[in-house]
């Protein structure tokens, strides 16, 4: 990377902070300007915000080389992105053939010697993620990169906060009142968002459709407020079921919805009964409850109504079938 004049350090950051708050209630679009204008200013072959996701490392945003790790996830504990958050400094790789602090293999398999990596911590010290930069061979960043990407950190955390808040302000209206679960209008979002991921990754969507067995008698024989209980414990047990990251949705009445990216087909009937046990341990004393899941894998260009209608589609069909058996 070419050396850069105070001049041109303070221009670069200006126009990020520019471009990021052009876009401050999409977080995802923040990422990405992160990520590209990183790339770009410091001569990498690809760039990457990972954000912390219980005691993981998951890469939320890429460019470049970077792309095809979009959703990677990594121990923060074993990680050198980890590492940089512990110590709350940069770190520089010249060369992952020879830094103990990083596994070479893992670095060789995706084409780098050289990395630069940048904890992204709010004035509080709250944990935003980690910017990291990439390039294919040893020695490539030098003190300019690090002193760019150091000075660009503050703006891209406190932006990333502020478009967190931006965003949750916005979901204020996008929440089922009764559970805190997203609503219909949050979820179609949430999946259509999750579609285009899909579309780069190749990698379909889950969509799990829940509907609880016979509701009605608990309402009818114990009372609403015993029926409101009865769903804020099921909303409780599926969040708990699923990955910080995944969606659970209330549409309303007795029906939930669960979105899963990056499951693989082997593991969705494993889920999906996981998902069935779940809302039966939410029952308790006279409030027992059982659900009937169906389940929906997303089709390329398919629309977020469209999967979602196919998942409700393969629940009522699981729940007639339970209702044979159990009348046989």
């Amino acid at each position: 990377m070419d050396a850069f004049s105070d001049l041109e350090l303070l221009r670069a950051i200006i126009e990020t902070q520019q471009l990021v708050n052009a876009e401050i209630g999409d977080v995802d679009r923040v990422l990405q300007i992160v990520t590209e204008r990183s790339q770009a200013l410091t001569g990498a072959t690809g760039a990457m915000v990972e954000l912390v996701e219980g005691g993981d490392m998951v890469y939320r945003a890429a460019s470049g080389s970077a792309t095809g790790m979009l959703g990677t996830r990594l121990e923060a504990a074993t990680s050198l992105s980890g590492r940089c958050l512990l110590e709350a400094r940069p770190l520089r790789c010249d060369d992952s053939q020879t830094d103990p602090r990083v596994e070479p293999e893992v670095y060789r398999q995706v084409g780098v010697r050289s990395s630069i990596l940048v904890p992204l911590l709010l004035a509080d010290d709250e944990c935003v993620g980690v910017l990291t930069v990439l390039a294919p061979e040893p020695y490539h960043f030098g003190a300019d990169a690090i002193e760019l990407l150091d000075a660009m950190a503050d703006v891209i955390a406190t932006s990333l906060h502020h478009a967190r808040e931006s965003a949750e302000r916005d979901e204020m209206g996008l929440r089922d009142s009764l559970t805190g679960l997203a609503n219909r209008r949050l979820l179609l979002d949430r999946v259509a968002v999750a579609l285009a991921r899909t579309s780069r990754s190749a990698l379909p969507i889950s969509v799990f459709f829940v509907n609880l067995d016979g509701f009605g008698t608990v309402n009818d024989n114990l009372g609403h407020d015993a029926g409101d209980q009865v769903l804020r414990s099921v909303a409780r047990s599926l969040a708990a079921t699923v990955r910080p990251a995944d969606t659970v949705a209330r549409l309303g009445g007795d029906e939930f919805v669960v979105v899963c990216e990056g499951v693989d087909a082997a593991h969705v009937d494993e889920l999906t009964e996981r998902l069935r046990r779940s809302v039966a341990s939410a029952g308790h004393g006279q409030l027992p409850v059982t659900g009937s899941v169906g389940v929906a894998r997303s089709y390329p260009d398919e629309s977020a109504e469209a999967v979602l209608a196919r998942a409700d589609e393969d629940m009522f069909l699981t729940k007639r079938a339970t209702v044979r058996s159990i009348a046989s």
